[in-house]
Order: C-alpha cells, then structure tokens, then sequence
C-alpha cells in the first residue's frame, strides 16, 4: 500500500501545472489583409514538460494547432489564435505534452468569449480528468 503511495506521489511530481491566459484581442495586418486574432500565453508553475501541442477544438474539429518545444516551472509561451473566437461559444483548448518520465500528458481548457454593449471579456476554466 506505502509503495502504490509513494508511486501515484512521485508521478503527480513529474505533472506540469499548467495555467491558460487571454491576454487581448486585436486586428493584424498580413499580405492577404486584416486578420483577427486572440492572444493567449500558457504557463508552467510545475514539472518540466516537452513537446507541448496546443489544439483549439470546436463540435470535434481543430480551429488551430501551435507547438512549444518545453517549458519549465516559471516560463510561459506566448501564441494567437487566427480568426478572433466568436462570442458566446465554448472552443476547447487540449494541452498535449510529454513529461519528464517520457510518458504522455494531457491537460484541458474550456474558453468561451462573452460580450456585452460595454465590454468583452473571455473566460478560461480548466478542466480536471
């Protein structure tokens, strides 16, 4: 029973915390005109983890894939997602990673946009498995 302790102890060491902000929304200028985007940056306050695949996910269909080589406990990255998401819609945002371990991790964000005659805002939860 100590040793199935100590096991499930020492995996939940090697997990990333990781943690999803909306930073803002905003118009970009590129060779095929204005393009909306939202800025976002995720960071890490636990373990090590590599191979970071973000993909943003609507009714089961990827709306955008980024990649981040690793992060360590206290760095962030930075990324935008094209084509501002629209306003009172729930997108997903599944965070895959390799840990230190070598195994596979998986962490999940739910991200809806609301808005109002006198602002927008943009919520992010995280969602526990």
């Amino acid at each position: 029973q100590a040793t199935k302790l100590s096991l499930r102890n020492n995996e939940k060491a090697l997990e990333p915390i990781l943690q999803l902000v909306f930073k803002s929304s905003r118009s970009a200028l590129t060779r095929d005109g204005y393009v909306d985007r939202d800025d976002f940056v995720i960071s890490n306050s636990g373990a090590y983890c590599e191979n970071l695949v973000i993909r943003v996910r609507l009714d089961g269909g990827e709306v955008s894939v980024k990649g981040c080589p690793g992060l360590a406990s206290g760095e962030s990255f930075d990324f935008e997602v094209d084509d501002t998401l629209i306003d009172n819609i729930y997108y997903n945002f599944d965070v895959s990673y390799l840990k230190l371990n070598g195994m596979a991790g998986q962490q999940q964000f739910e991200v809806c946009k609301s808005c109002s005659d006198e602002s927008s805002r943009l919520v992010v939860e995280k969602i526990y498995l």
